[in-house]
């Protein structure tokens, strides 16, 4: 799993922080974009089980969840559908499969928007950072810059940089997570065959993603910092 910088090199390695560090690293980043790419489709597949939950026209029902700003929104609005509409055996099948892909969707969230840099002293890695850091370097910058022209003979010392704020991806790191959002996409796949398909096939379905779940408890996506 993926480690703090100040854990992997506690000797300060140089840190190229910029746009365009992704394309450095290309046999890496392509892992990064294998995640976002399955959690598209996952993201598809959780739109498509509204109108199933509501027995609704899909473009209408399609248009509204799309209609919702956030995606907290959306999510509440599907587990309100499913709520009301579903068996409490159901309904409790549906949970545990929102929770399982709860943290290979943060990881998502986080491999697109948040920072990636590199860092020449590991060519093997990329290191992710939260956006914030770059915003509260700037602001220290500023104010010593500000003070040094105010003063001259005033003693202006850089900020240090927190390395236990970048965490190192190297490829198995990677690989991990492509295959967490390809066990998300799949454990929302076979649910939704347990909700369409004849009765006599949706109990195999069931056994199926029951199995699922339980080897997704042992095998989950780590969680990304901060």
């Amino acid at each position: 799993m993926p480690n703090p910088l100040s854990r992997v090199r506690p000797d300060k390695v140089p840190l190229h922080i910029m746009a365009g560090g992704l394309a450095q690293r290309p046999e890496l980043a392509k892992h990064v974009m294998s995640v976002i790419d399955w959690w598209s489709y996952s993201e598809a597949q959780l739109a498509a089980l509204l109108p199933r939950f509501l027995k609704a026209d899909y473009r209408v029902t399609h248009a509204m969840f799309q209609a919702l700003s956030s995606a907290e929104a959306r999510r509440s609005a599907l587990t309100a559908a499913a709520r009301a509409t579903m068996s409490s055996e159901e309904f409790e099948l549906y949970e545990s499969v929102m929770r399982a892909i709860v943290p290979t969707r943060n990881t998502r969230n986080a491999f697109a928007h948040r920072l990636w840099c590199i860092s020449e002293s590991l060519p093997e890695a990329l290191l992710l950072t939260d956006g914030s850091w770059e915003a509260e370097q700037s602001i220290i910058v500023k104010e010593l810059v500000a003070k040094a022209m105010t003063d001259p003979q005033a003693s202006v010392v850089p900020p240090e940089t927190d390395y236990s704020r970048f965490m190192v991806y190297r490829e198995n790191d990677l690989l991990r997570e492509v295959e967490a959002a390809k066990r998300a996409f799949f454990l929302i796949y076979r649910f939704s065959k347990c909700l369409g398909d004849p009765s006599w096939q949706r109990d195999a379905w069931r056994a199926e993603l029951s199995s699922e779940l339980a080897s997704a408890q042992t095998q989950g996506s780590p969680t990304p910092p901060g």
